[in-house]
């Protein structure tokens, strides 16, 4: 997979140099989440790591368990630029100023887990801070021949709040779910992050109740967005439920849903939503049945496992309901593990993904009704590639 050259520039404004307050670890930095792999491959941490944003509270409350003693020199390094990422993330403090810039020798045709910028040129300003339990970040972005021919937006802003267990957030936060690093079948960082609520449990701990504790450590996330791009159909809601878990420290299981949900001329009553949620109605192939057919859904199941030496993982994601079963399927599998050369550590990734139906070319990700597609602003929501594709990835990341 061949790229640009990424150039990126970051600037703080701020009465001292900190890490900005954040409830969220953004799936923006290769290391960080490198370092999470690492730590839980050695069963240092437990707690589910392919929903992101991840919860700042999680994060550190696992780290907070660990026997740093106990750890390797290699994780001790791991450890360290973890516990340094989330310190005083949730201290309340004055507003901070951050301005970035990242350039690229051309556009980012396909984009991989934490690629800084879409377009060739990218220079955001960002005013981030903390008071009385609220976090906020204002962010301004400026682009250069933009897909979409919007030049400004503002994507990444948010204003959030601390409800008990639970992160309520109301902004444009950009979203992975799965455990891919090349791209996510269902939801990943390839299209513009899509406005609207959302609620995320802040920290991953297992039920107390005896049945769900059987679970462990679980996280779960909301969102309900509303697409206001140029459509077949326009204001088409973006609606997604993920819930991970860990019934065993080595195994990760996570079950998605999305779906692209109402807008002009669709029906919008709590009953069709209903009907939504527990996939009934779906496919309707007259005219009479179609005009209450409540959207376009796609859900699906991935699943991790920690080996000492390295991790095995896949995605199986269907669209389309037939008989209580999804009618159309792609699917993602891979390995990872840890990699040391000459003093530097990090992570390395081989995995395969397949976006084209069995029954056909050009039907996933496609819809009869919501004929833009599972699209946002002319990317896929899901795989970078879009249908029709069979990629074969590679990477790794290294840092001295």
């Amino acid at each position: 997979m061949l790229k640009g050259v990424v150039l990126f520039i970051a600037v703080l404004v701020s009465g001292q140099l900190c890490a900005a307050p954040s409830p969220f670890l953004a799936g923006d930095d290769v290391q960080l989440r490198s370092d999470l792999e690492r730590l839980s491959r050695a069963g240092a941490i437990n707690l589910p790591l392919s929903s992101w944003p991840l919860s700042q509270r999680a994060v550190r409350q696992a780290l907070e368990a660990v026997a740093s003693e106990s750890l390797s020199a290699a994780l001790t390094d791991s450890f360290s630029r973890l516990r340094r990422a989330v310190a005083q993330a949730e201290v309340e403090r004055a507003a901070q100023l951050r301005a970035t810039l990242a350039a690229r020798t051309r556009p980012a045709v396909l984009r991989s887990f934490a690629d800084a910028a879409r377009e060739q040129l990218n220079a955001t300003v960002a005013l981030q801070g903390a008071a009385g339990g609220v976090f906020y970040q204002l962010s301004a972005s400026a682009v250069k021949a933009p897909l979409d021919g919007e030049n400004s937006r503002f994507d990444g802003s948010h204003i959030t709040y601390s409800l008990g267990n639970w992160w309520l957030t109301a902004g444009a936060l950009e979203r992975w779910w799965g455990q891919g690093w090349a791209s996510s079948l269902i939801l990943s960082n390839n299209a513009r992050p899509v406005p609207g609520l959302s609620l995320q449990r802040s920290v991953s701990d297992a039920s107390e109740l005896p049945l769900l504790s059987l679970f462990g450590p679980w996280s779960a996330t909301a969102f309900m967005g509303q697409m206001d791009d140029h459509r077949a159909i326009n204001q088409a809601k973006l609606l997604g439920l993920s819930v991970a878990f860990k019934p065993h420290p080595r195994l990760e299981i996570a079950l998605r849903r999305t779906a692209q949900w109402g807008g002009e001329g669709r029906p919008e009553s709590g009953s069709n939503l209903i009907k939504l949620l527990t996939g009934r109605g779906d496919n309707c192939y007259d005219s009479v049945c179609r005009e209450d057919e409540p959207g376009n859904q796609l859900g699906g199941i991935d699943v991790r496992l920690d080996l000492p030496q390295f991790t095995l993982y896949g995605q199986l994601i269907g669209e389309d309901e037939a008989n209580a079963w999804p009618a159309k399927k792609a699917w993602q599998a891979g390995i990872s593990g840890d990699m040391a050369l000459a003093g530097w550590q990090g992570s390395w990734f081989i995995e395969q993904s397949v976006s084209r139906c069995a029954s056909g070319y050009n039907c996933f990700y496609n819809h009869v009704i919501y004929q833009t597609g599972y699209r946002y602003h002319g990317r896929a929501i899901g795989a970078s590639w879009d249908n029709d594709s069979r990629v074969l990835s590679a990477g790794a990341t290294l840092t001295a």
